[in-house]
């Protein structure tokens, strides 16, 4: 399911999850294990880039992950910083009733 966005886009992993009360917060599909890693902690944590597009209805756009995180998610950033993470792009998805 999130393989073809890997052909649509410049980058090198994607994960599609569901964030929230409604349906629960777990990842649907990953293209690798950093892209899985990326949402489980975000899930435990409370914190990142998932959990602001889900709260705000528009995208987060981290351009420079290591440079920036560390300063919105206090938690979250330093979790990351082991990780092969370049680049976040959360877009958020609604179900339901417009």
């Amino acid at each position: 399911m999130s393989r073809p966005f890997l052909d649509l886009f410049p980058v090198s992993g994607v994960s599609i999850a569901t964030v929230g009360p409604v349906l629960g917060s777990e990842t649907l599909t990953a293209t690798d294990d950093t892209a899985l890693r990326l949402d489980e902690l975000q899930f435990d944590l409370g914190e990142g880039p998932c959990w602001d597009a889900m709260r705000t209805g528009s995208p987060v756009l981290v351009s420079d992950a290591r440079a920036s995180s560390s300063a919105v998610w206090p938690t979250f950033g330093p979790a990351i910083v082991d990780l092969d993470v370049q680049a976040m792009f959360v877009f958020p998805v609604r179900v339901g009733p417009l």
